[in-house]
C-alpha cells in the first residue's frame, strides 16, 4: 500500500494482492515505525454497512471506513479508483483509493 498525504486529501494506492483483501472484506494496515519507539499506522476498513466514508486519527492511526458501494466487485470491474469525501472532519476531507497497475510496455 502506497500513502499519499496532502492538504485535506489521503491517496492510497493499492497492489493486487491488496485490492482482493478489500474486496473479500478483510482489512489493510500498514505502520512506519521511528526510533523513538513511536510509530504511524494506516487503516483501510471495509464496512459494507457504512454509507459514508469515515475518516479517523487517534493514538498514532489513520483509520478509514469504506462503504461497501464503493469497493464491492472493484477486484474485477474496469475502475481504476474511487473518491470520496469525509463530511465529519473540520472540511472536507478527500480520500482517493486506486489500483495500483504494473506498468504495462
Amino acid at each position: 500500500m502506497k500513502v499519499r498525504l496532502t492538504e485535506n486529501q489521503l491517496r492510497f494506492r493499492l497492489d493486487e494482492a491488496e485490492v482482493r483483501r478489500l474486496t473479500s472484506g478483510k482489512p489493510l494496515e500498514m505502520s512506519i515505525a521511528f526510533e523513538s519507539g513511536a510509530a504511524l499506522t494506516w487503516q483501510l476498513i471495509p464496512d459494507p454497512e457504512a454509507m459514508h466514508v469515515e475518516a479517523s486519527f487517534a493514538d498514532g492511526v489513520v483509520t478509514v471506513r469504506i462503504p461497501g458501494r464503493h469497493y464491492e466487485g472493484w477486484d474485477t470491474d474496469d475502475r481504476i479508483g474511487f473518491e470520496l469525501k469525509s463530511e465529519k472532519s473540520r472540511g472536507p476531507l478527500g480520500v482517493i483509493v486506486e489500483k495500483d497497475l504494473p506498468c504495462r510496455h
